[in-house]
């Protein structure tokens, strides 16, 4: 295993001085050219009114097989010796609009040269931070608490429209959608609506990790760690409401529908 924070002495902790005393935006990302491990979305703004962000962090130049799954150490064939040059990270500077966004969804398109995760966020924290902060002049402490305590579900209204079609027979399957027709999608911990339809789209993942189609998820690969395995549940959960919304029948049973 190659690690970039072993290759060499890492300059990490030197860099934390330097960075607490940069008086300016552009003075902080030159102090942080030096920071290696771990790789971290850096934003930040000065006094001046710059906004910026930077991707910090040592990235290695992979292998298209070296980048998105485990290869064998013991050749040379997925072996990598250098790293992405500083000024070809993902770097933003002063939008027009005066604000950056970052929660962990993916910040480069297709066409960046080098392969940087396959483990992004969906888009939908960043989508609604933005929507949350369009408009805002002069933002107040209270503004911005808001925005931080918001917990409005992107994905809810698919769901509820979906289940409000139905007209069930149990009363207590009338009752949950009752709940849901006066919902705002905001998930509370004190809500009822919120539970039910946590509880409904865990119910379809499980239901869907036990058909045919994705039998082969249903236990680790060959030579697959224990510790690196990932119950397929929680693979399909961040991917269903895309399958639903598109009508996708690739991981139903045979005969069904959603």
């Amino acid at each position: 295993m190659q690690s970039t924070a072993l290759i060499a002495p890492s300059p990490g902790l030197e860099v934390l001085e330097p960075m607490l005393r940069a008086e300016s935006a552009d003075a902080l990302r030159a102090v942080m050219r030096d920071w290696v491990d771990p790789v971290n979305n850096l934003l930040c703004a000065d006094t001046g009114g710059a906004v910026q962000y930077q991707t910090v962090g040592a990235i290695p130049i992979r292998t298209p097989e070296n980048a998105c799954g485990p290869v064998p150490g013991w050749t040379a064939a997925h072996g990598w010796t250098e790293l992405v040059p500083y000024e070809e990270l993902p770097r933003a500077t002063s939008p027009e609009s005066g604000v950056i966004v970052t929660a962990n969804q993916r910040i480069v398109g297709v066409q960046y040269p080098y392969h940087l995760s396959d483990g992004y966020s969906r888009p939908d924290r960043a989508v609604r931070i933005l929507e949350r902060l369009d408009g805002i002049e002069q933002a107040t402490v209270a503004d911005m608490v808001a925005v931080h305590r918001d917990a409005v579900s992107l994905r809810a209204p698919l769901w509820v429209g979906r289940l409000t079609e139905l007209d069930p027979d149990e009363p207590l399957e009338q009752a949950a959608l009752g709940l849901l027709r006066e919902w705002d999608g905001t998930m509370a911990a004190d809500s009822g609506a919120a539970a039910v339809y946590a509880v409904v789209r865990d119910a379809v993942c499980r239901h869907l990790v036990h058909g045919p189609a994705l039998a082969a998820l249903r236990a680790p690969a060959r030579d697959e760690p224990a510790s690196a395995f990932v119950p397929p549940t929680l693979r399909l959960w961040p991917v269903v409401s895309a399958l639903l919304a598109a009508d996708d029948r690739t991981v139903l049973s045979p005969g069904e529908s959603w």
